[in-house]
């Protein structure tokens, strides 16, 4: 990304969402990401303020609400997964203090695909906001499309991408690389100020995705999406037309996965599909193999070379794999499969002996979309992550207030342990109240909830996560 590629957007953005002085935003993205420019940058070259929010803050919703409650932060941008994470934790507060979300003048989410329904809820809680859908891939530079969200979205699956920002041009290119009249879909190609020079020190990469076409004089990049223009001339996202897909805001090539599980002695095919599951997606892993495999050690494999977000929550065994006509790996009938029931063999499937075990296994059941859920079983290894750890936090809450926290459950993977620290905890006394003894300090607690950060991001596992919390 050059500094030009990101003058385009700021400058744009500037104008478009009305940055200056006595505006405010949050920084909530890792710098890692080419948003956290945007955030950055586009405070800092308008003289609007920018909130750098402590991990703490972005895990737990009552936090982050407790900070806008008394800061006058008047501007949203984040993932989907995020807001809906947020706005998930608004049903613990009453509307009298509900009203401290009027101050948002601007709410902007993309990253991922979402729906009518999440629009629907940012409507309903940020009422006096605009809100806006992003698109753009890291090589357009930040965000290439922009739409204002209108509440009227009657038969639409997913929010439209919208038009191009900027000077920015998008194309809509069948196989041939010939433009794709109104309604008929194609791969979305991106050019203009926006689009980057390439990779770095990548030339064969670079050459495969960033073209020339007749039709412009500019480089145009291939985004690898699927999409279309409607007849009101706004684009609209299909899918993507290879092995990419996104999870909670992270691009992830599947055929990296798949190459590391084939690598496994037994395993003779694999295929890793996204199935859709709220805002975001969950990975999905079927495969066939000579004998049977643990998923326990499929998972284990996969720990050693890939970082958590990239490891799937089910896994499958076929006798065969669904294929084409071509004889190719047919992906839409393996996201088209329902899964089976949950085998017994990540834990023992041992039924619940209390009321507050049969509470969360039911709970279980409901976020991790799994029938079969033993008290020993492991929440991650049934495909729990970070983002289901806020939801479940919030369903407790609302049967059990004051019982357990986000980084308890962290701790207690199991439902027999969240059963005992629920049935053992006293309520909590308050902000003000007195300390419980045995209860960390407030560095501790920073310490602990950034490595929760770090698990979110893929830099550390669970294991990593509990030792800490066991010092």
């Amino acid at each position: 990304m050059t500094q030009q590629n990101a003058l385009h957007y700021l400058l744009w953005s500037q104008q478009q969402f009305q940055l200056r002085p006595g505006r405010n935003m949050m920084l909530v993205t890792s710098i890692s990401f080419d948003i956290s420019v945007f955030e950055i940058f586009g405070c800092l070259t308008s003289g609007a303020t920018l909130h750098i929010m402590p991990s703490e803050r972005l895990r737990d919703p009552a936090l982050l609400f407790a900070y806008l409650e008394e800061h006058p932060v008047d501007v949203w941008h984040s993932v989907p997964t995020l807001i809906s994470q947020f706005i998930l934790g608004l049903a613990q507060q009453d509307e009298q203090r509900l009203a401290c979300l009027r101050q948002f003048e601007t709410v902007l989410v993309g990253g991922e695909a979402w729906g009518p329904a999440l629009a629907s809820e940012i409507a309903r809680y940020f009422p006096a906001a605009k809100l806006y859908n992003l698109y753009g891939p890291t090589e357009a530079t930040i965000w290439a499309t922009c739409c204002e969200v209108n509440r009227e979205l009657a038969g639409k699956a997913v929010v439209p991408l919208g038009r191009p920002l900027g000077h920015n041009q998008v194309y809509i290119l069948d196989k041939d690389g010939n433009l794709c009249g109104p309604g008929v879909p194609g791969e979305i190609c991106i050019s203009g100020p926006g689009v980057t020079p390439g990779y770095f020190r990548d030339k064969t990469k670079t050459e495969q995705v960033y073209r020339l076409h007749p039709f412009t004089d500019r480089i145009v990049y291939h985004t690898g999406d699927l999409g279309k223009y409607g007849t009101d001339g706004q684009l609209e996202y299909i899918s993507r037309n290879d092995g990419m897909v996104k999870v909670r805001g992270y691009r992830i090539e599947t055929g990296e996965i798949e190459h590391k599980l084939a690598s496994v002695p037994g395993v003779t095919s694999v295929g890793v599909v996204a199935v859709k599951e709220g805002e975001s997606n969950k990975l999905t892993c079927y495969y066939t193999s000579t004998c049977d495999i643990a998923a326990s050690e499929l998972q284990e494999s996969l720990r050693k070379a890939l970082p958590a977000y990239m490891i799937p929550a089910r896994f499958v065994r076929l006798e065969a794999m669904p294929v084409t006509s071509n004889q190719k790996l047919d992906r839409k009938a393996l996201q088209a499969m329902s899964l089976p029931a949950e085998s017994t063999e990540q834990g023992e499937l041992q039924a619940p002996g209390s009321d507050v075990e049969t509470f969360l296994v039911q709970l279980w059941r409901e976020l991790l979309g799994v029938e079969q859920v033993g008290t020993r079983q492991n929440f991650f290894d049934l495909g729990g992550n970070s983002h289901l750890i806020v939801r479940m936090q919030a369903r407790i809450e609302e049967k059990y207030p004051q019982k357990i926290k986000v980084m308890d459950l962290f701790e207690c993977k199991t439902i027999s342990a969240m059963a005992q620290h629920i049935e053992r905890s006293q309520p909590n006394q308050g902000r003000s109240g007195a300390k419980a003894e045995g209860q960390p300090n407030d560095n501790e607690i920073g310490d602990i909830l950034q490595l929760l950060d770090e698990f979110s991001e893929g830099e550390a596992s669970v294991e990593d996560i509990l030792k800490k919390l066991g010092e």
